[in-house]
């Protein structure tokens, strides 16, 4: 998992963290990325982002430690873009599960794009699309309501299949 593409953010937030009184040695500080490349690889993306700092929330030592954590961690996934909270862990959301609705818009656009370009031969498109829906299918398992989910996979099929269709696979 690549997680250069948040280094500089971390770098930011473990400054910030320190500065409000958080002890995070050095060592610490680099053990920590291990979850936070973990947390894209469970939403099935091969590139960490901002929304994958949500792991920093649960470092804490004592008690008095988790609002401070989470005042500062919030606000760094708060400014994350929105393609960027589209693909998030659910636990970078406050607590709060998978929009059903913004995972079913995700997809409409996504297969909009690939039946819209039925000529296109470029390699990259296609791995982005791939990877795209990969990360929106895995997101789908995390929604609660049964009918909700299996209308979401149901799309995610659909789209599979288009994307197949124009790998001529």
């Amino acid at each position: 998992i690549d997680i250069h593409s948040v280094a500089s953010i971390y770098v930011d937030t473990i400054v910030k963290l320190r500065r409000a009184g958080i002890a995070i040695s050095d060592r610490r500080a680099v053990k920590l990325q291990r979850p936070i490349a973990a947390s894209a690889l469970i939403c099935g993306r091969s590139v960490a982002n901002a929304t994958d700092l949500w792991v920093l929330r649960h470092i804490w030592d004592i008690q008095e430690q988790q609002e401070i954590l989470a005042s500062i961690v919030d606000a760094v996934i708060e400014s994350a873009t929105e393609p960027q909270r589209l693909l998030s862990h659910p636990q970078s959301q406050k607590n709060t599960p998978p929009n059903a609705e913004e995972i079913a818009r995700s997809l409409d656009r996504l297969l909009a794009s690939l039946t819209s370009e039925p000529g296109s031969d470029d390699g990259a498109d296609k791995l982005f699309a791939r990877d795209q829906l990969s990360a929106l299918a895995t997101r789908s398992q995390w929604i609660a309501d049964e009918t909700q989910r299996s209308f979401l996979q149901e799309k995610c099929d659909s789209v599979w299949a288009a994307l197949q269709k124009i790998e001529g696979t």
